[in-house]
């Protein structure tokens, strides 16, 4: 997961290069795609609210993923 979401997060860094070079996908509109491949309830017919929650859940996975991978050591949860 932690090289998927890297790897969405670094094409996101290309979606607002300049005014006439760079592409629409920017962290939220990856999320919006990747949201019912990632997040599922193996139905055809999801609740929008439930699409609504997944898509906040993938962004912020997209968004956060460099902290949510870090690694405590043993001595800053000693202190």
């Amino acid at each position: 997961m932690e090289v998927l979401f890297n790897f969405m997060q670094w094409v996101s860094s290309f979606s607002h290069i300049d005014e006439e070079s760079g592409s629409k996908m920017d962290v939220h509109n990856l999320a919006t795609v990747m949201a019912p491949n990632i997040l599922h309830l193996g139905k055809r017919d999801v609740p929008l609210d439930d699409n609504l929650l997944a898509i906040e859940a993938v962004h912020s996975l997209i968004e956060y993923n460099e902290y949510m991978c870090e690694v405590n050591t043993l001595s800053s949860l000693v202190q």
